[in-house]
């Protein structure tokens, strides 16, 4: 701020916020607070009167008011799960707050290799994958773990009475979880191997993924699906 060349006080400050009037302040040591401003840039310059009607004025002051952006947030826990072994297993995790958000499963405190996404597949789960699985929901402003999900995988069931059921395979359902990706359940019934094939046109077929069917259920996922304008899932099996 510009001196004063004669011997007096400062008797108000008025401040300007992008050249128009903002507040005054009429009580030393002149300090303001801004509550709540919005988002947006601002430049603030500060004119001050002595008693005596002379005025000099700051040098401006331009700053930046980022949205506020929440932090990573869980909404819908991943559940408990009864399975038979060979049976395929997705816990998946909706969560909420500022993107980027970064996801880390760990099962029994211990992180599991690769496990990034919001979706955790065990495919041809087995005793040994039996616990407590959580996972880190992360982003700029914080992390959140879940609650612990109990896996749980009983004995197989005897075979029924009944042999001679057909063949049968069923694409179940497709859900979008975070960032994009599609989580592709597949039913499978008497059948020993299950390949998923993936299209952008109905033209050309890419295959994705080729499983051994151990038990009724398996869980795929598509990597390129964010990236591509439509898309489109096929499956077929083996016996």
């Amino acid at each position: 701020m510009d001196a004063f060349d004669h011997d007096g006080y400062v008797a108000a400050v008025d401040l300007f916020l992008n050249d128009d009037y903002f507040a005054t302040l009429t009580n030393a040591p002149f300090e303001f607070l801004w509550a709540n401003p919005p988002p947006g840039n601002y430049t603030l310059t500060a004119q001050a009167t002595d008693d005596a009607g002379f005025i000099g004025v700051s040098d401006p002051v331009s700053f930046h008011v980022a949205p506020i952006t929440p932090q990573a947030a869980i909404m819908d826990q991943p559940a408990d799960q009864n399975v038979f072994p060979g049976d395929g297993v997705a816990l998946r995790v909706h969560a909420a707050g500022g993107q980027p958000r970064s996801y880390q499963w760990f099962f029994n405190d211990v992180p599991v290799d690769g496990a990034t996404n919001a979706f955790l597949i065990i495919n041809n789960a087995q005793i040994e994958n039996a616990g407590a699985y959580t996972v880190v929901v992360t982003n700029a402003w914080g992390a959140v773990t879940s609650q612990p999900a109990m896996l749980t995988v009983g004995e197989q069931p005897q075979p029924g009475g009944n042999r001679s059921d057909l063949p049968s395979l069923t694409m179940s359902s497709i859900e979008m979880l975070d960032p994009g990706l599609p989580l592709i359940a597949v039913h499978a019934s008497r059948v020993s191997l299950v390949s998923l094939e993936a299209s952008s046109d109905f033209q050309t077929w890419t295959s994705l993924q080729t499983l051994t069917n151990y038990g009724e259920w398996l869980y795929f996922s598509d990597p390129d699906a964010p990236i591509q304008p439509n898309r489109f899932y096929r499956a077929s099996g083996q016996q």
